[in-house]
């Protein structure tokens, strides 16, 4: 994907969020469903997705059975017991990513926004040590910023957006909605509290000095 995607823009730098998804507990791993693509039936598949007739039965289905939750009664339930990519090939996935883009001269930054579980997120801290790259661990930001956006001494201007769309009360019992709108998307809080604490990982990556104004899209 870096080679195929990435590297051909020749970047200077590359901020890689990874893998939030790959904690999950899911029925059958990743790797086994990307091996069933190279087969007929993902080509069927595929194939299938082009009628607009399938993909609104397909959602039917899914919206009356939710193929992922667990029945109790289901002798096969503990099939969810697998993550969807084991921390082993997790850890070494995202070291291939950062060693192929270094090793083509793109310094790295690492960000993780809602990685599940803390042994996937020590994962990403030991590569972040490992290939010499900044980490930005979204998570702890966000808690260490709740204070202040509640009592309205950070971005005040933002937070009364959100506070007239879900309500002080919503926000009391669910004070995560301040810097996101589902738990893990950043909204436009938690947007800018990332660019404030990326732009220093980036200025000294590129080696930028902090009073230099950057050229969004164009030279520093």
């Amino acid at each position: 994907m870096v080679r195929h995607y990435a590297l051909p823009l020749e970047p200077d730098l590359m901020v890689i969020s990874y893998g939030s998804n790959d904690p999950r507990v899911v029925p059958v791993a990743t790797d086994e469903l990307l091996a069933v693509d190279d087969t007929w039936v993902g080509a069927l598949r595929f194939e299938m997705l082009e009628f607009r007739t399938y993909r609104l039965l397909r959602r039917l289905v899914f919206t009356l059975r939710n193929p992922l939750a667990v029945d109790p009664d289901d002798a096969t339930a503990e099939r969810l017991t697998v993550r969807a990519v084991p921390v082993d090939d997790y850890r070494q996935n995202l070291i291939d990513t950062v060693l192929t883009a270094q090793a083509a001269g793109v310094r790295t930054i690492l960000m993780s926004v809602c990685t599940r579980f803390d042994f996937y997120v020590a994962t990403i801290n030991k590569v972040s040590d490992w290939t010499n790259s900044p980490i930005l661990n979204v998570g702890p930001l966000f808690k260490e910023r709740r204070e202040a956006l509640v009592d309205g001494t950070l971005h005040p201007e933002k937070v009364d957006h959100y506070r007239s769309i879900y309500g002080r009360q919503v926000l009391r019992r669910q004070p995560q909605y301040y810097v996101t709108n589902d738990g893990c998307h950043p909204n436009w809080v938690g947007h800018t509290l990332i660019a404030e604490e990326m732009l220093p990982l980036v200025r000294e990556a590129l080696g930028t000095p902090l009073e230099t104004e950057l050229n969004p899209g164009g030279s520093p």
